[in-house]
């Protein structure tokens, strides 16, 4: 490929063929990178971590004030722009994704996912709470 500047425009040579600087654009114009957002193109309005409308302000205001700057719009929804700022928020609210991908927001991941682990571990608070259930009934 190499551009050709004459008097009547811009043109590309591509694989012999000459194109206009409007044809070479339309056909070879750069596309967002994947993981550049969350869909590739554009950002995702999250339904499922909606909140209501009358508490757009106040859910703006602590995701900031957590380190997640999330915009919501005015039906309540999240706008996530990247699949790190999705992660980041659902794991500072204690939400998963069921159906989470590499680097995504997975069960297990938030450190809300089991109460009352002891020492962090998942199954220590399964046995701390057989315990305490076994000790009720002596």
């Amino acid at each position: 490929m190499r551009k050709i500047e004459t008097e009547n425009g811009i043109f590309y040579e591509v694989m012999g063929q000459l194109l206009t600087e409007q044809e070479f654009d339309a056909q070879f114009s750069p596309r967002p990178r994947a993981g550049d957002s969350f869909v590739a193109w554009k950002p995702l309005a999250s339904d499922a971590l909606a909140v209501h409308p009358s508490q757009v302000k106040e859910a703006t205001e602590d995701a900031k004030k957590k380190g997640v700057a999330v915009e919501f719009m005015p039906d309540g929804r999240p706008v996530f722009t990247s699949r790190e700022q999705r992660k980041r928020y659902c794991q500072m609210y204690g939400f998963f994704d069921k159906a989470a991908g590499y680097g995504d927001a997975a069960a297990g991941s938030c450190k809300r996912d089991v109460p009352d682990r002891p020492d962090g571990r998942p199954e220590a608070a399964i046995l701390h709470h057989l315990g305490r259930q076994l000790g009720r009934r002596r």
